[in-house]
Formats: structure tokens, C-alpha cells, sequence
């Protein structure tokens, strides 16, 4: 076979190389991509909400300490969150009182407000003073709502625990009203069922109840924005207060934050399957190497095919550890 000449064979190394550096970033996006999709396989995601989460972390206590999640327990933890709960109250609604306060002389319904006595006027700086000490005992009452939330998740996993299956409605309902909806639903009785009428009210009530919430934290939402914005326009005490209303903001921003991580169901990734993999090591060093081969071979025969094309360098081989 006659050779090309030299310039054709220069041009032809000249498209191979730019046809490779233009398929290079494509290349390695599409490997990493599978090796996500691969790793959410073997590593799934679950969206836990926290009393899953803590059902699931107490259940993996030793054997020998679970004697110790009795009544007495129960008892420690319903008496410390009632009074965590007290003394949030309180806090909630001295906070409640200054955000009212704020909010009537934005609107012009008052000019002054008392608090424990103490008559706070509205002078330059006060609105601002205020929402500042709102939203920082703002995050100090979300935190503490949260701590409430833990050990309300792990009061409901003892009452499944402790108590029969059948007095779980009840003891809820005695033990945590907040997250009860209010109605009996019968758990003992499999013949007695609800009526199309009692299923349709349930779920109107439901949706209902969450239209409500949706929209007072709109509205609420709305007076604050509304307030800061006027609060920035006026600066009645110039660049202090617009580092105050920098802070409400800075302060709600972390405590939306606070509020999504320890209510609102979140993403988790499961190893269990490492985990197998581990405790087969210890008992079956050949099974553990089948599950690992299983689980790792498609990343290691995808990467191995890419280092051949040139698309990725070789790995180095693992070091091992030297001997003295």
C-alpha cells in the first residue's frame, strides 16, 4: 500500500488530534455522568423525613441498651420537651409581640408599644432595632423548635415500641398534639370504616388546613418584604440602618435554612451496600470480593476502555504500605 505524502499524512494527524480534543470534554461529561447514574444505583438516595430518620438511627442501638428505652425514658424526654416547648412559647411570643409592633406602626395603627412595663417609642432607629432583636431571637427559637422536633421523633418511635399497636392513635394524640390532625382514626376495628363522606372531609380538611399555612407565611412574608424595603428607602439612621436590615435578612435566609433541615424531609445516601460489603469481608472473604466485583466492574471496564482511547491517564496502582 503506497504511502501518502507527507503533507496529506500531516493533515490527517492534524484532524485525528482535533477530532480527539473536541470529543475529550464530551467523552469524560458522559463518563461521569454514568458514573453518577451508577452511583445512585449502588448508593440510592432516600428522602427521609426526621422522625424516619431518627426511627431509623435508634433502631440500630446494640441489643443489650435497648432495655433502656422504657417508660422512664419516655418520661425524661415528655418532661424535658415540655419545658424546652414553655420556654419557646414564651420566646415566640415576645418575638410575635415585636414583629406586631413593627408591623402596626408600619401601617399606622400605633406609635408606641409596652413591653414588661416598658414603653418602647417609635423613634428613628427603633423599627430597625427591633427586627434585628426579632430575627435574632428568631434563629435562637428555630433552633430550639428543632431540638423539640428530635425528641418529639423519638417520643413517637418509643410509643410504637413500648406500647400496643392498637393505643398508638391515642397516645399520640395525648402525647403529640402538635402533628395530630385532630380525628380518631380506628386502628382496632378492621369491619368499621369511614364513609365516602368522612375520606372527602379528611382530605378537603387536609388540603385546607395547608392552603392556610401556605398563605399566612405568604402574607407574613409579604409585610416583611414590604417593611424592609420601606425601612431601606427611609435609612433614618443612614448606613446602620441598612447593615440592620442586611442582618433580618441574612437572619431569615439561615433560619429558612434551619427550618428545611430539621422539618422538611431531606435527601440521604444509603451505603448499605457497603456496608455488606464490609461485614462479608469479615466472614466470607470470597463473597465479599464476588459483591465487590458486582458492584464495581462497569465503572472499572468503562474507565479501562477510556484509558485505552486516550481519553483519561492510567491510574497509579495502589501504594502499598512499606515493611520495616
Amino acid at each position: 500500500m503506497a504511502k501518502l505524502p507527507g503533507g496529506i499524512e500531516a493533515l490527517k494527524n492534524a484532524v485525528s488530534r482535533l477530532k480527539f480534543w473536541v470529543q475529550l470534554p464530551f467523552v469524560r461529561l458522559g463518563f461521569y455522568l454514568r458514573e453518577r447514574s451508577r452511583k445512585n444505583t449502588l448508593f440510592p438516595r432516600r428522602w427521609l423525613t426526621p422522625s424516619k430518620i431518627i426511627g431509623i438511627d435508634i433502631d440500630g442501638i446494640e441489643d443489650d441498651d435497648r432495655e433502656k428505652l422504657d417508660r422512664a425514658f419516655l418520661d425524661l424526654l415528655l418532661s424535658r420537651r415540655d419545658y424546652i416547648k414553655e420556654r419557646y412559647n414564651k420566646i415566640l411570643i415576645i418575638n410575635t409581640s415585636l414583629f406586631l409592633f413593627v408591623a402596626a406602626n408600619y401601617f399606622g395603627v400605633v406609635s408606641d408599644i409596652s413591653i414588661f412595663g416598658i414603653s418602647i417609642k417609635n423613634s428613628p432607629g427603633v423599627a430597625e432595632f427591633l427586627l434585628a432583636t426579632s430575627s435574632t431571637i428568631g434563629l435562637y427559637s428555630v433552633s430550639m423548635h428543632g431540638n423539640i422536633t428530635v425528641i418529639d421523633g423519638t417520643i413517637s418511635y418509643l410509643i410504637s415500641k413500648i406500647f400496643p399497636k392498637g393505643m398508638e392513635n391515642v397516645l399520640k394524640s395525648a402525647l403529640l398534639t402538635d402533628y395530630q390532625f385532630g380525628k380518631y382514626f380506628p386502628i382496632n376495628s378492621p369491619h368499621i370504616v369511614f364513609t365516602e363522606v368522612h375520606s372527602l372531609f379528611s382530605i378537603l380538611s387536609a388540603i385546607g388546613t395547608a392552603i392556610a399555612y401556605v398563605f399566612c407565611a405568604v402574607v407574613v412574608m409579604f409585610i416583611n418584604i414590604k417593611m424592609l424595603l420601606s425601612l431601606w428607602e427611609k435609612s433614618s439612621l443612614g448606613i446602620y440602618s441598612q447593615a440592620a436590615i442586611v442582618y433580618v435578612v441574612f437572619c431569615g435566609i439561615i433560619g429558612l435554612m434551619l427550618i428545611i433541615l430539621s422539618r422538611m424531609p431531606g435527601p440521604y445516601r444509603d451505603y448499605t451496600s457497603l456496608q455488606r460489603i464490609q461485614i462479608a469481608e469479615q466472614l466470607n472473604p470470597a463473597h465479599a470480593e464476588a459483591l465487590r466485583e458486582q458492584a464495581y466492574k462497569a465503572s472499572v471496564l468503562d474507565r479501562l476502555e477510556l484509558e485505552r482511547k486516550g481519553f483519561f491517564k492510567p491510574l497509579p496502582p495502589p501504594s502499598r504500605p512499606s515493611q520495616n
